[in-house]
């Protein structure tokens, strides 16, 4: 169960505040929070690949990458010098 008893994502409509809290638990190692921001994230990005590339495997491999850069650059993950790996 996540902390604070949500379940999922923040929604749009429950503010900035529950995802600068994911956000700040991603940057402490959270897993978990990192995986909740990148959930709805990966879906988008995939859509948008899928329309670009029009190849699902292309496109999933974009998303993936995509998603990778995003968490190497949370402070704390494995940017440079970082020891921390997916």
């Amino acid at each position: 169960m996540e902390e604070g008893g949500r379940h999922g994502p923040p929604t749009p409509a429950s503010g900035g505040r529950e995802q600068t809290d994911l956000v700040q638990r991603a940057q402490r190692g959270g897993q978990e929070a990192v995986g909740l921001l990148a959930l709805p994230l990966g879906d988008r990005l995939f859509a948008v690949a899928a329309q670009i590339l029009r190849d699902t495997d292309l496109a999933a491999d974009a998303a993936q990458q995509a998603l990778v850069n995003v968490w190497r650059e949370i402070p704390g993950q494995s940017g440079p010098g970082g020891d921390q790996r997916i």
